[in-house]
């Protein structure tokens, strides 16, 4: 059975925006400190310590390809311009798109490298009339698109629970072996203190 035949998109846009950010949290290795905040802005936002914006990301799950359409610059509210306003104040944020599924090689080329192919999807953005041609040039200059797997982040998530399972046990049977040690010592102390008792008696 598909995974996607008995869930709505909607569902499974949401199980799988968890899936990633689930990922990412327990996979996180450059800073301990870092605080994720999945449905904030946009549907994944990385704050430091500080509670500085330093990331955020936008989870697509396409059955068709992921084209410039799938992120409705129609609307006045749509993903394009809102990063436009994080950028605006926070320079130095780094700005991913995470796809699940198929991708368009147009949008593919317009995210990887300055060329025909940015320039087309720069102009059709930019015919919105919401944002200017150099603005949606620097959007796609900003912005990285990572295309991701079910299965393996599945797989990965599941191996991180196992790992940490496997390490609270062996911390369990740790704990249980030193405390069986220790009364055993006790144990043996209490014995020699009465042999000593007995041997010292006239």
């Amino acid at each position: 059975m598909s995974s996607n035949s008995d869930a709505t998109p909607a569902y499974r846009g949401y199980r799988l925006q968890s899936l990633y950010a689930l990922n990412r949290i327990l996979n996180q290795q450059t800073d301990d400190n870092l605080i994720f905040q999945p449905e904030g802005k946009e549907d994944l936002a990385v704050f430091d310590s500080k509670n500085n914006l330093l990331e955020i990301v936008q989870v697509k799950e396409r059955t068709q390809n992921l084209r410039l359409s799938s992120f409705e610059p129609e609307k006045k509210d749509s993903f394009f311009y809102r990063v436009a306003k994080e950028i605006a104040v926070h320079s130095d944020i780094k700005i991913n798109i995470v796809a699940f599924g198929n991708v368009g090689p147009e949008i593919v080329e317009a995210f990887q490298k300055d060329g025909t192919k940015r320039k087309n999807v720069v102009r059709k953005l930019s015919t919105y009339k919401k944002l200017s041609e150099d603005k949606c040039s620097m959007l796609f200059e900003k912005i990285d698109l990572i295309s991701v797997d079910e299965k393996e982040l599945t797989d990965s998530v599941f191996f991180s629970f196992a790992g940490f399972v496997d390490y609270c046990l062996c911390g369990r049977r740790v704990g249980r072996f030193r405390a069986e040690q220790g009364r055993k010592g006790d144990s043996g102390n209490a014995s020699n203190n009465r042999r000593g008792l007995e041997q010292g008696r006239p």
